[in-house]
């Protein structure tokens, strides 16, 4: 009767040791999900600002580009016809030059041109390198979590091992110098 007792109220102190534990991981989970969240939302957040920040810039560069593309171009086709006007009533030897002068500015047109698409491509380089940092950087947060929990569980599992094979021992050995403790009473008395 008393052993029975006894197991109960190990039992139930397991039970109630487990129950509390359980809560706690729970608990755990449930803050560590909620962290989890809000950083993912203050990390879209933030995406979403650099998206739009980096939408306007390139929005901004095309229409600079498209304004610069213009006007060179203006400036282009203007020298072009003040050379050729020029160029009728001069000699061949300031034609040389107009030529010059043309070729002069669509050059230097062309390599406007190509630094707007280097300066573009760069920026798209970054913005592709810093989304993929911070996707990694998300995932090895998750992982981290992960583990950490695996490694509670484990903990928990071992402990709860060897305090089931410490009671069955102890349970056995109680046995013994019980029915050691009858055989010497048994044996006084017959």
């Amino acid at each position: 009767m008393l052993r029975t007792v006894d197991e109960r109220v190990h039992t139930l102190q397991l039970y109630a040791s487990f129950t509390t534990w359980r809560k706690r991981t729970l608990s755990q989970h449930a803050l560590r999900i909620n962290i989890q969240q809000a950083k993912a939302r203050r990390e879209r957040r933030l995406l979403s600002a650099s998206l739009r920040a980096w939408h306007l810039q390139v929005e901004a560069q095309k229409c600079r580009s498209l304004h610069l593309s213009k006007k060179y171009l203006s400036l282009w086709v203007q020298k072009m016809l003040v050379a050729r006007s020029t160029k009728q009533r001069e000699v061949k030897g300031s034609e040389l030059e107009e030529s010059r002068l043309s070729q002069k500015y669509l050059r230097r047109w062309r390599q406007l041109v190509l630094e707007r698409r280097i300066a573009r491509r760069r920026a798209q380089l970054l913005w592709t390198s810093w989304r993929s940092q911070a996707a990694a950087a998300v995932f090895f947060r998750h992982m981290s979590a992960h583990r950490l929990q695996e490694r509670a569980w484990l903990t928990w599992r071992k402990r709860r091992i060897r305090t089931g094979v410490s009671l069955t021992f102890e349970a056995q050995q109680n046995r013994a110098l019980l029915a050691q403790a009858f055989r010497l009473w048994r044996g006084r008395i017959l």
